[in-house]
């Protein structure tokens, strides 16, 4: 997941290193596959080397539980489907898949 969150997002050579080498936690924080503060795809984003320090900082710092995995699944499922330019009743089949597929 990680390395594709890199490709995907852009990063930049230092900013995939430091994702790289983040806790696997953490990580998981960072690219929206845990909790619900981030998303997977980094949209309308400058530079997103200083988005995801940020977010390391904000993961590294966080207090208490770390929240559900896929709790954004709707999100996730969403930028699946711009990712990989689903449209219409292919894309309307994704979204309506039960969450244990």
């Amino acid at each position: 997941h990680v390395e594709t969150f890199i490709e995907l997002n852009d990063l930049d050579a230092r900013s995939a290193e430091m994702l790289r080498e983040s806790a696997p936690m953490a990580a998981l924080h960072v690219i929206g596959l845990l909790g619900t503060e981030n998303s997977f795809l980094l949209r309308g984003v400058r530079t997103p080397g200083a988005v995801v320090a940020t977010r390391l900082r904000k993961a590294a710092t966080a207090m208490g539980p770390r929240g559900e995995a896929f709790a954004q699944l709707a999100k996730l499922m969403e930028d699946f489907i711009t990712t990989n330019r689903l449209a219409g009743e292919v894309a309307e089949r994704f979204r309506g898949l039960p969450r244990n597929q």
